[in-house]
């Protein structure tokens, strides 16, 4: 859940760990910072879940419209991809 305001904590983990990502914060919207916070949150809590399953390299990118996900593996069994799918949809 998105919070009413900007943690100082988040902004300064997120300025810290994000090279670059200083000038963007400075511009954008106090709302557009906090969907930027809470898609990274989603992100790593889905990747966090996605390796406690084995998927040990997950990436993902949340957008307004679509959670891609990536996961190093050769093959996806069906139980894999069903995996994938609850964590996701959660």
């Amino acid at each position: 859940m998105i919070q009413n305001n900007i943690s100082d904590i988040d902004l300064r983990y997120i300025q810290k760990n994000n090279a670059g990502l200083n000038r963007i914060l400075e511009k954008l919207p106090d709302s557009s910072k906090l969907n930027l916070i809470e898609y990274m949150r989603r992100e790593v809590t889905i990747e966090n879940l996605l390796k406690n399953k084995g998927f040990a390299d997950a990436y993902v990118v949340n957008t307004d419209n679509a959670v891609n996900v990536t996961v190093n593996k050769e093959e996806l069994t069906y139980v894999d991809v069903a995996q994938v799918v609850d964590i996701v949809c959660r």
